[in-house]
């Protein structure tokens, strides 16, 4: 289920307008796709602990949470190239463990399941045959593509995958898009990942993807990354955050775009991004499971929709 927005036609269709200079309205609706990251699930040590018990993948859960947001409105869930199913997971054995587990999740899926994979033709192909069995739902993997990938084995590869009708997504942490990379990108993808906090940038990475897409004749959609920690207020989303970052030793949304706040503030940041050309959807990065996805599907969702179905009247 996409959800409609308020959107300005302008800044959706003209790649040279300057927002910062003009003030673009909402004059229409717009379909957006919303995507939650649930790598978090995943086996994991605790920070700080050398030889902490080993941990394994709650696969009950895990299939729980992903039935729960499905059906909760959510297009499509991802797993991350580093989640794993058991905590002392190492070396390239392990590198498969995101695309078997979504292989699984097949029988509980109903929409879309990315999973993480190694850049390579030949690890690519082994997903590719893992995914291949979809029921209900669609399958896609997520690469991310290096200077010295073996890009003529690389699209060779996609070509194979398409004909399973696996989705491919590249992720992309460089806004900066030439030509000749926005070209290179479209021939792979049929998503990208923007991995971006300044949605100018994102923005202008998503019109070249697009254009070199269209020049194809593939519709290239760009998501972006969007970390969340949803609370009653947005002092109580600080303080959560502030809590998960001592405990987990690190900034939890490093590169990326983030909302700590309420359910208003992430459904504001979902048509901020969308309403002005930066992005075809949003993918939610939850800083902590299952809390800030309940959120997500109790409150960011039906809000949403809400205010839709108001622009409708």
């Amino acid at each position: 289920m996409t959800i409609e927005l308020a959107a300005s036609r302008k800044a959706l269709t003209n790649a040279q307008l300057d927002l910062d200079d003009v003030a673009v309205t909402p004059d229409h609706l717009a379909t957006a796709w919303v995507g939650v990251d649930l790598t978090l699930l995943g086996a994991c040590t605790p920070a700080g602990f050398d030889e902490a018990p080993i941990d394994h993948l709650n696969y009950p859960r895990l299939a729980a949470s992903v039935k729960a947001a499905q059906q909760g409105g959510i297009d499509f869930v991802t797993l991350g190239l580093d989640f794993h199913n058991s905590s002392d997971s190492a070396g390239s054995e392990y590198s498969l463990d995101a695309v078997k587990t979504a292989a699984r999740l097949a029988d509980v899926s109903t929409a879309g399941v990315f999973a993480g994979v190694v850049g390579t033709p030949k690890d690519m192909n082994v997903a590719v045959d893992l995914l291949a069995s979809q029921t209900d739902g669609w399958a896609g993997i997520t690469i991310t593509l290096a200077t010295d990938s073996d890009f003529d084995g690389i699209v060779a590869t996609t070509k194979n995958a398409r004909a399973a009708g696996i989705r491919i997504c590249v992720i992309i942490t460089n806004p900066s898009i030439t030509p000749g990379r926005a070209k290179l990108i479209a021939s792979i993808a049929d998503t990208v990942r923007l991995r971006v906090a300044d949605p100018h940038a994102a923005r202008e990475a998503r019109f070249a993807i697009r254009a070199a897409g269209q020049e194809i004749n593939k519709d290239v959609l760009v998501f972006v990354e969007l970390g969340i920690v949803i609370s009653a207020s947005v002092e109580a989303a600080e303080e959560r955050a502030h809590l998960i970052e001592k405990i987990n030793g690190c900034d939890p949304f490093e590169g990326i775009a983030c909302v700590l706040g309420t359910v208003y503030s992430v459904a504001d940041a979902i048509e901020s991004w969308v309403g002005l050309g930066a992005a075809d959807g949003i993918i939610l990065v939850p800083a902590s499971l299952p809390t800030d996805l309940a959120s997500v599907l109790r409150g960011v969702l039906p809000l949403m929709e809400a205010r839709a179905q108001l622009d409708r009247a």
